[in-house]
């Protein structure tokens, strides 16, 4: 079994939001008599913010690596509450450290627990599942949409009455029309299919990669590939007519990718 690791992208891309919640939430609290001054306020709360904030988000990124995998629904549950209460009496022993270095005067007392502490380690649970839930429920609507779309194993053209079907590995290259799409084939034929460019571009296996706003490409028929002007790439396609295709900037990537260039 694959080892879990820790998985700090996940918490990490809400870092911006934590930092902006801070100094809103320290306004607030100036003129709710939190703090003496609008300054205490505002560094006060920003770090409530980013010790709590940021730990009950890391917790929720990383069950996997902090809880055991064998544990049933419940005890998993009971385990993060526990994580999350945590995190709660950490933060408000965070905040009472900064407080006391930057704007009190006094003897430090270790985790002398008092109603802040008690406060944030109820809160930190509420908050805690109540981010679990919303963020599962964003992965939830994210993960069929990815998963749903049937991957092409063949096109359906029509030529008068008939409707016949473009097998994918005779695919060379996709075209658009307008609205539509012209399919090119090895052998040097071209039809026209009634599904737009986008629509194929999400639909076709990984071997198609798009090249340009009007070409996707068959990787697998690419016989050539070569510098081009202004940072673009020339591709030659194994088709019948050796058919040339120039790259536009916006897929640089894609091409050097499929001759393995590495920045």
């Amino acid at each position: 079994m694959a080892k879990v690791q820790p998985n700090f992208a996940g918490p990490n891309q809400y870092l911006p939001t934590l930092l902006l919640m801070g100094p809103c939430l320290g306004i607030a609290g100036y003129f709710m008599g939190s703090a003496e001054n609008i300054g205490e306020a505002l560094v006060i709360h920003t770090i409530i913010c980013l010790s709590i904030g940021y730990g009950l988000l890391f917790i929720i990124f990383n069950k996997d690596w902090l809880l055991p995998q064998k544990w049933v629904k419940w005890q998993q549950t009971m385990g993060l509450a526990v994580l999350f209460v945590l995190v709660g009496i950490l933060g408000s022993e965070i905040e009472q450290v900064v407080r006391k270095l930057l704007f009190e005067h006094g003897p430090y007392h270790l985790f002398r627990l008092d109603g802040g502490h008690a406060f944030n380690a109820i809160l930190s649970p509420v908050l805690g599942f109540t981010f679990d839930r919303v963020l599962g429920e964003i992965k939830a609507e994210q993960e069929p949409e990815a998963t749903t779309r049937t991957v092409l194993e063949k096109i359906p053209v029509k030529k008068g009455d008939r409707t016949i079907f473009i097998q994918i590995e005779d695919l060379v290259y996709v075209e658009a029309s307008d609205m539509y799409a012209y399919l090119h084939l090895k052998d040097g034929q071209k039809h026209l299919c009634d599904y737009a460019l986008g629509f194929l571009a999400e639909r076709l296996p990984p071997t198609f990669a798009r090249i340009h706003r009007k070409y996707i490409v068959n990787q697998n028929r690419v016989a050539q590939i070569a510098p081009h002007l202004k940072g673009r790439y020339e591709l030659t396609l194994g088709d019948k007519h050796n058919t040339k295709l120039v790259s536009s900037n916006s897929y640089t990537q894609v091409i050097r990718s499929m001759i393995k260039i590495v920045d």
